[in-house]
Parts: structure tokens; C-alpha cells; sequence
């Protein structure tokens, strides 16, 4: 758009917005200036537009002169202490207490204006303007409308008949234009990420990078969202380098140095250590046999044959048959150990009680159930048969049987199917073998008579 002397702006060859240089109209009291042709009043001191009073006077770099005197340099009233005003480029003082005006003038908060007389207000001189101040936009740095002010002195025929100043502030809308890339805030930066890989051995990764911008869009700040991504800063070389927790399994037994040596407590023991490295072909593992000296606990441990000793069995007064004696007899073991010192030097003596039987003499009498004594002829003479209940030396009561001859005697002859009587008394019959069957056995023989 073509500078223009009513756009708000201060372009073109203007000394200050839309007043000065060429093409726009003189620049007022107190506003900025480059050449005296810039001024109304045609005096420029200070690059500031004055009155003739101040055409000779030297101010500071952050003063401006009004009517002769230096004060504060100001272009609002804001960059004033609240006992001034800002006019005409200078903070005036608004006490009019202290202020001499020239004949024919009065005093407004500090400032003197022509009083002349009137009879209406089309008699006084006409309102005047000051420059438009600086486009206020407020905390929104986006905003593309904004709000300009300027102070209007105003003169009216007052009851006195003279005429009055009066100051009104005036504000109207300004616009401006902001780069498509104008930022409202201050940027984000994560920074770049850890580097990501897929496998502790892969050489290329991965790393993000998020960027947050804020740009102002249409009258409003928006926030922009941007990631970067990156693989070449995550090239490593990996080889070599662990991939995988080692695995350590549990120490072993503890195995004796020299085989065969039972009291030996010089040992070893081993585990397995499993590391994993990076090689051309991923994650790898290796294994190696640790050891280390371990001490076999041999003290107690039996070291040789060891000795038995019986005793002879002792009647406890208990009896177990007529022919066994309860009794009781110590048994004693001494075993040799391996002693503290790794050698077979110690040995441990146990004793067991336990019950035992005492047979009595073979030939001693005992009490049993014995058959009954019996008297045969055989052979022409009598034979006699006893029992005696007797021990045997081994704990049992038999029967022993005693035979003697008894004299002559007349052996009957028995014929077959006729009765007979056995030689215990017994009735019977005799057998075809001419003997004797009692009725009263198993397979008795019938009589024929």
C-alpha cells in the first residue's frame, strides 16, 4: 500500500505520522521534525516542532522546549509524573499557580491560550489537535485492530465573554499489518530425545525432537506443533558391547582336590558365567567355568572300619520257656572319623543295650505234654517204651524216648478178619499182614467174625 498522509502511520518522508516532509501537511507544536519546512510555526529545534520563543534554546537529548524553557521530553501523557501534562512535545506542569501568561492569554492546566473576547464561539480561534499517539494494541500481540488517541483543545465563548479552553481526548481504530511469521510467544524446545534402537545391538536408531512455535494467526496467537526426527546422530558401532544381562548360575558342590582322601578338606568348586556381546551376527553368548578354593567340612566324617565289640549275654531273672533265660547283652562300635585337622585322628565309641536269650544245658528237665509210655511183644520179648521231657541246649523241650527189655514173652498170632487187641489195649482186627489195626484208626480193618 502507498504511504498516505491519513493512514496512521508515519512513512513516506514524514517527520512524524501523516504531518511533515513533502507531500503532507506542517507538523503541529511539540511534534517531530527534520527541517524547519516540516513545522507550521517554521522554527524546528531538537528534531521537536516550536514557537519562536524556543528557536535559540539548547535542550538535553531527552528534553523538549516549550516557550523558552526545557522540560521532560514526552510524546503521551503516560511517559509524565501525574502533576504534569504532556504538550507539545513537553511535560508541562499543570498548576497554573505559577504561571505568567502574556496579555491577553489565560492559563489551562499550564498552558496559556488567547482569551480573547467574543461574543459567541465562532469569535475564538479554532479547536486544535495534537498528533495521534503511538496504536495501542493492548497484551494481545496478534491483534491487528488497536486504539490511537490524540488531545483536542477546544475553545468556546465562556459567561465571561472571553473565550475558554478546554482539552478532550479523541481515540479512534488503527489497524496494522503483521508478518505471516510473527510470534506471540516464546518457542518450546525439547531438545533431541534419547537415541530408540530396535535391539541393543542395532547401529542405527532413532531420536524426536518436538518444537512448539507460537505465530500469530488472523488477530490471535496459535500454537504450532512440530516434530523432528534424526538417525544419523544415533549411529553407533556396537560391537562388543553387552546386549543381554549375564547369567551367573549358583556355585556348584564343593568337590575334594584329591580324590579318595576322605578326611582331605582342600576343595574346588565352579559355576558358570553366561555374558552377551554384539558381534556382525546380533547378540551372542559366551560362557566361561569359573572356580575357586572351597573347604570340605570332613571333621565326623568315617574314615575306616571300625570295631565291634558283643558282650556276653547276662540273665536279667526273666524267663522266656522252661528251656530260655531273658537276658541282656551291650554291644559296643568304635568307628574311626576324620578329625579337625583334615587327617583321620579321631574316632566315636557308641554302646547299644539289647535283649538276648540263655539257653538252658542240653539234658536238663523241662515241662511238656509227652506220649504215653508204652509195652509191645516183638520178637518173643517185651518191649518197653518211656518219655522224658528234656532241653536240647537250643531253647526247645522235646521228648526224649528210652527203650528196655522187659522178658520173654508169647507172641500172639493174629489171623486175618479176626479180633484182636492191640498191644496199648485197644480192640481191633487183624490185618492180612497178621498185625493188629485198631478200630480207632484212620483206615481201620474190618472183622469177618
Amino acid at each position: 500500500m502507498a504511504p498516505g498522509c491519513e493512514d496512521g502511520v508515519q512513512n513516506g518522508d514524514e517527520s512524524d505520522v501523516d504531518c511533515g516532509g513533502t507531500e503532507c501537511e506542517a507538523c503541529e507544536l511539540g511534534e517531530s521534525c527534520v527541517f524547519s519546512d516540516d513545522c507550521a510555526t517554521g522554527y524546528c529545534t531538537g528534531g521537536v516542532c516550536v514557537d519562536e520563543s524556543c528557536e535559540n534554546v539548547s535542550c538535553g537529548d531527552e528534553e523538549a522546549c516549550y516557550r523558552g524553557v526545557c522540560y521532560l521530553a514526552c510524546e503521551e501523557s503516560d511517559a509524565c509524573d501525574p502533576s504534569s501534562r504532556c504538550y507539545q512535545g513537553a511535560c508541562i506542569p499543570t498548576d497554573c499557580s505559577e504561571v505568567v501568561c502574556r496579555a491577553g492569554e489565560a492559563c489551562y492546566r499550564g498552558v496559556c491560550y488567547e482569551a480573547s473576547v467574543c461574543s459567541e464561539t465562532s469569535d475564538c480561534q479554532p479547536s486544535e489537535a495534537g498528533p495521534w499517539g503511538e496504536c495501542v494494541f493492548g497484551d494481545n500481540v496478534c491483534a491487528l485492530t488497536g486504539v490511537e488517541s490524540r488531545m483536542v483543545t477546544t475553545f468556546s465563548c465562556g459567561e465571561s465573554g472571553t473565550c475558554e479552553m478546554s482539552e478532550a481526548i479523541e481515540e479512534r481504530d488503527c489497524r496494522r499489518e503483521l508478518s505471516v511469521d510473527q510470534q506471540c510467544g516464546e518457542p518450546i524446545d525439547s531438545g533431541w530425545s534419547e537415541c530408540v534402537y530396535a535391539s541393543p545391538c542395532d547401529t542405527t536408531g532413532e531420536r524426536v525432537r518436538d518444537i512448539i512455535t507460537f505465530v500469530c494467526s488472523e488477530g490471535s496467537c496459535e500454537q504450532v506443533e512440530e516434530r523432528l526426527v534424526d538417525t544419523r546422530g544415533c549411529e553407533r558401532d556396537t560391537i562388543g558391547a553387552i546386549c543381554n544381562a549375564e547369567e551367573v548360575t549358583e556355585w556348584g558342590p564343593c568337590r575334594a582336590d584329591v580324590p579318595g582322601e576322605v578326611c582331605n578338606t582342600a576343595g574346588t568348586r565352579t559355576r558358570e558365567r553366561t555374558e552377551y556381546h554384539c558381534t556382525d551376527g546380533g547378540c551372542s553368548a559366551s560362557t566361561v567355568t569359573e572356580s575357586e578354593v572351597c573347604v570340605l567340612r570332613t571333621a565326623g566324617r568315617v574314615c575306616g572300619i571300625g570295631m565291634r565289640r558283643i558282650t556276653d549275654c547276662m540273665a536279667t531273672g526273666g524267663t522266656i520257656n522252661s528251656c530260655t533265660e531273658a537276658g541282656q547283652q551291650t554291644t559296643t562300635i568304635t568307628t574311626p572319623v576324620c578329625g579337625t585337622t583334615g587327617a583321620c585322628d579321631q574316632t566315636v565309641t557308641t554302646t547299644e543295650d539289647s535283649a538276648c536269650q540263655i539257653y538252658v544245658e542240653e539234658g536238663t528237665y523241662c515241662s511238656m505234654v509227652i506220649p504215653v509210655d508204652s509195652r509191645e511183644c516183638v520178637m518173643g520179648r517185651w518191649r518197653v517204651s518211656t518219655w522224658d521231657p528234656k532241653c536240647d541246649g537250643q531253647g526247645t523241650c522235646e521228648a526224649i524216648r528210652s527203650t528196655y527189655d522187659d522178658g520173654p514173652c508169647m507172641e500172639a498170632r493174629c489171623q486175618m478178619g479176626h479180633p484182636c487187641e492191640t498191644s496199648s489195649g485197644q480192640a481191633g482186627c487183624c490185618s492180612s499182614e497178621n498185625v493188629c489195626v485198631s478200630n480207632s484208626d484212620p483206615n481201620p480193618v474190618p472183622c469177618l467174625m
